[in-house]
């Protein structure tokens, strides 16, 4: 599953694992994957989410914040954390959103648009920062290098040409 992600994406979820780990949860949620996605500094999401407005640290600091206090408790399982089922559809959605835009390689920008999908606790806690869908696609496009980022059509006023 995860030989499309980047080298960047893959050190991006090692991160949600440790993330995972050191919070001595019982699976690797979609807070953990937005922590691996912004931790890294300099990487496509956290440039993403400056294009955005949103300073990652920030960002990285209210989700393991979250993490902390709605953690699960660790069952003994080992080194091998099982993801939830958010988290998987947080995966999904990756590779949805991969494919949505014609990339091949998943990447860090990928996992955070994936989790703003997701509709989970770490979608709702971009959204409260004023993340919009929309914005971070044309931002993941811009700063993976796509010519000119889309624009959402701006609505036709009543007595506007066409």
């Amino acid at each position: 599953m995860f030989d499309r992600f980047s080298d960047e994406a893959k050190g991006a979820m090692n991160f949600a694992h440790q993330a995972a780990l050191s919070a001595k949860d019982a699976a690797l949620t979609d807070m953990h994957i937005l922590i691996g996605s912004c931790r890294t500094r300099g990487s496509l999401a956290s440039r993403v989410l400056l294009a955005c407005g949103q300073d990652p640290v920030e960002v990285c600091a209210r989700a393991e914040a979250h993490a902390a206090q709605h953690s699960e408790s660790w069952n003994e399982r080992g080194e091998q954390l099982p993801f939830t089922l958010l988290a998987k559809r947080v995966l999904e959605l990756t590779m949805a959103e991969a494919d949505s835009l014609g990339h091949r390689a998943l990447g860090t920008h990928h996992l955070l648009l994936g989790v703003v999908r997701s509709g989970g606790p770490a979608s709702e806690l971009l959204a409260s920062g004023g993340l919009k869908l929309l914005d971070a696609r044309n931002a993941a496009l811009h700063v993976h290098g796509e010519a000119t980022p889309p624009v959402e059509p701006r609505p036709r006023r009543p007595n506007e040409p066409q």
